[in-house]
Order: C-alpha cells, then structure tokens, then sequence
C-alpha cells in the first residue's frame, strides 16, 4: 500500500503489521502490544536516567559551588584557573557517574520513537489499513473514525493529568516547577476538543502510552521495587529564599538579553 518505507515511520508501520499478521491479535490488541513492548525496552534506559537525576540533586550544592567557581575564573580572564575549574568538574561528574546529558540522550532516543509511532497509527486510521475499519473493540468499533462519543479524549486527557500528577517532577516545590504544573493542565484541557478529532486508533495509543507511564511511575516509587533497581529515594527540593518565580526569571532574562545587545552595540 506504500505505506511501509525506509524511515522510523515506515519500519513502525512494519512492525505492527507483522505482530498483527504473526500474533492474529485484533488491530485494536496490535497496537496496545506493540506500545507495551516499545514501552519496556526503553525501561533501563528510564532506570538509568532515574538514577542519574537522583545523584544530580543529591549533588546539586557541590555542582552549584564548583559552578560558581567556574563563572568566576572565567570573569577573571585567567584562562589557566578556567581550564583547571572545567577539569576538576570534568572529574567530579566523572567520579560519580554522573552527567547532564544522560538525561537528554533518553529524550532524543525516545521522542523520536513515540512522534513516529504516532505518525504511522495516524497515517493507517487515513488510507485505511485493511481490517482498522473493524479493528476497534467496545463502543468504538472502526479505529478510521473518531469516538463518536467523546469518551476517549476525555480519558485521554484525564491519563495525561494523572501521568503529570504522579511524575517526579510533580514532588518539586518551586515557583517555576508549579507554574509549570498549571501550564500543563490547563493544555491538557484545552486540547480536549484538538482530540476529539483524532481517530480512535491515535487514541489507544497514546492511553496505553499514558497509562503505562503512570503504572510504571507508581511501581518505581514502590520501596521493594526501588531496592531490587537499586535506586535511592529522591531527594526532596528545598525552595529557597532568595528565588524567583517563573515570570520572574522570564523577565529578568528579557532585561539581561536587552543590556547584552546594548553594550554589544
């Protein structure tokens, strides 16, 4: 059907139709299997990630003092004491095994996966895919279509609230993280009549996505779990006094943008 081609598309396209083809599950079953199973490869690769994050806090004094140590050699012009600051961070994160980029190598590896996936169920529902218009189960029976009741998107969303509300970052007390929260929220809800366009198919998607990260979120957090993992309590984020909130920093960003281009010129 030309559907099935050399790019991320493509090949998830070509995963599903051969898990439908090899299994005989329904195209409904296909696509929440096939999730699962894309889910829980990148599961060590999120265990890691955890990890790595739950050591940065615990060392964020350290890092924020031998960050500010850096900023000042760098003023000073010395580039001799630069170089020996940005060493002996170089062998602090090495010696704990730590770096800020484990956590955005997640990202870049799974983003990719979870756009294509969604691309390539969104793009079966529109030619049809043989067997989508029957594919669907309960109430929603032709996975082309959108639900005509409207009950899919509503629990689309209410799954992306409650993955938000049981996350990590959800335990951070700051002004940023929590007007974060709200913006979060509130596109949640406003994307409620975006969704309600969408097929039926896009929807067991992305549920079954959501919903495994809430369980996964909910069984990480168990302690014999945590223990098995060997992952440490995360550390709680103490507020400090002197910082600012979101709106703050936003414009104290704008004010230092306009004096750097000031002084540039």
């Amino acid at each position: 059907m030309g559907l099935i081609h050399n790019t991320p598309v493509g090949a998830v396209e070509a995963l599903l139709e051969a898990i439908h083809v090899y299994t005989g599950l329904p195209w409904w079953g296909t696509i929440i299997f096939t999730t699962l199973v894309m889910r829980i490869i990148f599961l060590p690769l999120i265990v890691n990630s955890q990890r790595n994050t739950i050591k940065l806090i615990s060392l964020q004094p350290k890092i924020e003092k031998m960050m500010e140590d850096f900023k000042k050699a760098k003023n000073s012009g010395d580039n001799i004491l630069l170089m020996r600051k940005h060493q002996q961070i170089r062998e602090f994160y090495a010696e704990n095994k730590i770096s800020p980029l484990k956590n955005f190598y997640l990202i870049a590896l799974q983003t990719p996966v979870m756009i294509s996936f969604f691309i390539a169920v969104k793009k079966m529902a529109e030619f049809p895919v043989p067997g989508f218009e029957n594919g669907g189960v309960l109430w929603f029976q032709n996975l082309t279509l959108p639900d005509p009741y409207y009950i899919l998107p509503f629990l689309m969303s209410a799954t992306f609230i409650a993955m938000m509300e049981t996350s990590d970052a959800s335990r951070i007390n700051t002004p940023s993280a929590n007007t974060m929260k709200w913006v979060f929220r509130g596109v949640t809800v406003i994307s409620i009549p975006v969704a309600m366009s969408l097929s039926s198919s896009v929807h067991m998607y992305l549920m079954s996505s959501t919903i495994f990260s809430v369980l996964q979120t909910v069984l990480m957090n168990n302690k014999s779990i945590r223990r098995y993992l060997n992952l440490p309590n995360m550390p709680q984020m103490v507020k400090k006094s002197n910082q600012k909130s979101f709106l703050e920093q936003l414009k104290q960003l704008n004010t230092d943008v306009r004096k750097n281009i000031k002084e540039q010129k």
